[in-house]
Parts: C-alpha cells; sequence; structure tokens
C-alpha cells in the first residue's frame, strides 16, 4: 500500500474543490484510486485532513477559524457560572 503525505493529499482535494476538476481525472492524473480520492474529500469536508494555504484562508474569511482558548482560565469561567446561576 502507498503512502502519501499530507501535502499530497490536500493538493489532490484543492484540485476537486477549486480547480472544480473532475474526481476520475485527478484519480488518474495522480495514479491515485477514485476511492481513496473521494475518501480524503470526505476527511477534507469533515476538517479531518490538513487543508491548503488557500483553504484555511477561505475558513478565516467566512469565520470558521475558531479563536484561541485560554484553556487554564476555563475551569475558573465554569465554576463562576456555576456559582452565579
Amino acid at each position: 500500500m502507498k503512502k502519501f503525505d499530507e501535502e499530497f493529499k490536500a493538493n489532490a482535494v484543492r484540485l476537486v474543490r477549486e480547480e472544480r476538476m473532475k474526481i476520475k481525472d485527478v484519480a488518474h492524473d495522480l495514479g491515485i484510486g477514485k476511492s481513496t480520492l473521494s475518501y480524503w474529500l470526505g476527511l477534507n469536508r469533515k476538517g479531518e485532513l490538513i487543508k491548503t494555504a488557500s483553504q484555511k484562508k477561505e475558513d478565516e474569511a467566512v469565520g470558521l477559524v475558531m479563536p484561541a482558548v485560554n484553556t487554564e482560565a476555563l475551569p475558573i469561567l465554569i465554576l463562576k457560572k456555576n456559582i452565579i446561576c
């Protein structure tokens, strides 16, 4: 079984999503199976596959990127909420 790095997968997904190429054409050009590429597309949709730079910019533009959370303060915030309620 061939192993593909995350950047290769992300670029294959980009060709389908951003360049609007057909799955069968991208798979053939890259020498991978259509089912493999479809699987990567599914992972990408669920956010489980590395994203290309343009996909990250797109996410930031529509507000999908979560701001950094101070996890040290989280227990204090939960405690305050429980005391006030």
